[in-house]
């Protein structure tokens, strides 16, 4: 069976180191872009299962991201972190799933669970 393959887009290096060695141990691989920009450019080059994002970056937020993504690769499961509760408090009753920072892997994997199950 192959592994999803999660495309995991934060402007913190250590977020993403942390995010590649959880998503690893969890049975993902890991895509990892430090940008919208350099995220777009991985979604055009190639297959991912998943979007995983930051919401506040430079650039580009995250929800950015997520419109842009729909344009190349429409029903893509989204799940968004923040450690601003209220960066997503207006987008509750949509199809993307929100991550709380600071999360646990265990919290990640359910995330991840649900939003594939969402769109599937």
């Amino acid at each position: 069976m192959d592994k999803k393959r999660i495309l995991v887009v934060d402007d913190e290096k250590e977020i993403l180191k942390f995010l590649e060695t959880a998503l690893s141990v969890s049975g993902y691989e890991a895509i990892l872009a430090d940008s919208a920009d350099t995220a777009m450019e991985k979604v055009v080059e190639g297959k991912v299962d998943l979007l995983l994002t930051d919401i506040r970056m430079p650039g580009g937020s995250g929800f950015d991201l997520k419109s842009l993504t729909e344009l190349v690769s429409e029903g893509l499961p989204v799940v968004m972190m923040s450690g601003q509760i209220d960066a997503y408090k207006d987008y509750e009753n949509t199809s993307v799933v929100f991550l709380q920072k600071p999360f646990s892997i265990k919290e990640l994997q359910e995330a991840i669970n649900l939003s594939l199950q969402q769109t599937s």
